[in-house]
């Protein structure tokens, strides 16, 4: 085979030869991608649930009177973060299926995991027998003269 021969022969492997650098490289760039997304909704969150907390203090302390379409508007937040993150918590769950480790995930999760406990009514949150028990020991010892009256937010 001539020089020119194994030359053209070579360049033809060269050619055909496939990228994986750039799966890879794409893969990267998604999860760091997902990390600066999700950065963003941590500190959505954050600031959602300080406005949340404000409110509800000054509506306890008598500085905002209480509002239940205020509080609904609020609600219709959290319903909202917690959509878009749901979309994002399953892109997470697939690069770390992909061997990648999400920056700020773990954060993620837990405001993932607050909004969903915010979300759930009382009546399914406060459920089972573990707090059925809970709530029958403090009846029991409310009646039992061993509780103390909180009159204000700061006792």
């Amino acid at each position: 085979m001539s020089k020119e021969a194994l030359l053209a022969s070579q360049m033809k492997l060269y050619e055909e030869q496939p990228a994986p650098w750039e799966s890879d490289y794409a893969a990267a760039m998604r999860c760091r991608d997902l990390e600066e997304v999700i950065a963003h909704g941590v500190y959505v969150f954050d600031r959602l649930s300080r406005f949340d907390e404000e409110t509800q203090e000054d509506v306890f302390e008598g500085k905002l009177p209480f509002d239940t379409e205020r509080d609904a508007r609020i609600i219709a937040l959290y319903e909202a973060w917690a959509r878009v993150s749901r979309h994002h918590s399953e892109t997470l769950a697939g690069l770390e299926k992909e061997g990648f480790e999400v920056e700020g995930s773990e954060r993620f999760r837990q405001c993932y995991r607050d909004a969903s406990g915010i979300l759930t009514p009382d009546s399914e949150f406060f459920a089972g027998e573990k707090l059925v028990g809970i709530r029958d020991g403090a009846i029991d010892t409310h009646r039992a003269g061993e509780t103390v009256a909180i009159r204000s937010i700061s006792d």
